[in-house]
């Protein structure tokens, strides 16, 4: 069955994720099979940022080199990728992003009205190509509509009327080009694919946790892990979720050994510089037992690394993080529905055996989206916590080895940690 390779490329602040999040929608909506990753750079602004969205009628989970279109934003996008492109890539961009760009036989300018409209709709050429890419894969227009008014809800209107202009103009241009190059995109539309989950690895991280109770997240933003960071902010007040940005990594991983300590079920997500700044408090809460899930991004290093890059070199820091010998768990997922479970795992395994837990992910992991009919929620961990008797003591010694656990100020003993 077909596949067929779309990216987009473009600095950072241009909206190519933008673009991103409606095209997803609009195609899993359409009943399509959606994938999306992306490679970037360490920059708010500027460089050259690329995702690759891959459409088809059966389920996609890897990525592909090839490129069947590509939208630029920005000068330099085509020599970044022209690797990529063979004779039969299309290219679709601004006149002097595709200037002297001989690469493919099918490079085509998007073409304005006038000057004023594309004066008018500069800012908007994101929303632009997003419309021009659902003209040529037959989307309907009214859907488009409805995800770009969702996408901008928090915009002012006249944002969002420009932005369906945009839209509206690049559906027109779709419609042009696909009739005068007789171009043809046929793909298997499936009703099911409708009713199915789209998630990105941070996502999944951050569904599972929550669906495990966990009730705080704490952190300093260090990519590529704070994707989950983000999302749990964004749900917090649904979810009744205590979210804090601290000061540094060892103040983050402290405070959630004190929300473990008190009773709730707390997250830190970082990454491998933040990690190795964590390891005095993750031997603390070996020593006292205490309940401690980590999401660990990795990126390559040593130090500093690629923040933006994909690695898989920290299991051993993982493994043997901290001073001394105490049990932990380790958890790999390696797709997005591993992910889901395995981070509400995470919280089971921390609370029933009073240990850290780890969820080892990478950059292409978290920033990768596809659609799944079997993502699940998992069933809710059960408390292990037990009202103090007159005689409570913390560390009594016990046949299994787990002494009984208990928080501050519930029941008639004193807990001292």
């Amino acid at each position: 069955m077909p596949r067929y390779n779309l990216v987009l490329g473009g600095q950072a602040g241009q909206g190519i994720n933008t673009v991103e999040s409606v095209l997803v929608k609009a195609f899993k909506t359409s009943g399509y099979h959606t994938y999306a990753t992306k490679e970037y750079m360490s920059r708010v602004r500027g460089g050259i940022n690329t995702i690759t969205l891959s459409v088809g009628s059966q389920p996609i989970r890897s990525y592909s080199e090839r490129i069947d279109i590509l939208l630029p934003f920005t000068a330099g996008v085509v020599d970044w990728v022209g690797d990529r492109l063979d004779s039969n890539s299309i290219v679709l961009g601004n006149t002097e992003v595709l200037a002297e760009q001989t690469i493919t036989e099918h490079v085509f300018p998007l073409l304005w009205q006038n000057d004023e409209v594309k004066q008018t709709h500069a800012k908007q050429i994101n929303t632009l190509c997003a419309g021009l890419v659902a003209a040529l894969f037959g989307l309907e227009l009214a859907l488009l509509e409805s995800l770009i008014r969702q996408e901008f809800s928090d915009k002012a209107e006249k944002i969002i009327a420009a932005n369906l202009e945009a839209l509206e103009h690049g559906t027109q241009q779709g419609v042009k080009l696909k009739q005068q190059h007789q171009w043809q995109f046929p793909l298997v539309a499936n009703s099911a694919v409708m009713d199915h989950h789209i998630l990105n690895g941070s996502e999944a991280l951050a569904v599972g946790a929550l669906s495990a109770g966990c009730n705080a997240l704490s952190f300093y933003p260090m990519s590529p892990s704070t994707g989950v960071a983000n999302f749990l902010i964004q749900h917090a007040e649904t979810f009744g979720l205590a979210a804090e940005q601290f000061e540094d990594e060892l103040a983050a991983v402290a405070a959630s050994i004190g929300c473990w300590y008190a009773g709730g079920r707390g997250l830190v997500t970082t990454s491998g510089g933040g990690f190795a700044l964590m390891e005095e408090m993750v031997s603390l809460a070996g020593m006292s037992e205490t309940p401690l899930v980590i999401h660990l991004a990795q990126r390559p290093g040593p130090a500093t690394g690629l923040p933006t890059r994909s690695a898989q070199g920290d299991l051993n820091l993982v493994l043997y993080a901290g001073h001394g010998d105490f049990p932990r768990t380790i958890f790999a997922p390696s797709t997005i529905e591993q992910g889901l479970a395995l981070s509400a795992r995470a919280f089971t395994m921390a609370e029933r055996f009073q240990t850290p837990a780890f969820i080892l992910t990478d950059q292409y992991f978290v920033d990768t989206y596809y659609c799944s009919a079997s993502v699940s929620l998992p069933q809710a961990v059960e408390p292990t916590i037990i009202e103090t008797t007159a005689d409570y003591r913390r560390y009594a010694l016990t046949p299994s080895g787990l002494s009984p656990r208990c928080i501050p100020n519930w029941g008639q003993g004193i807990v001292l940690a």
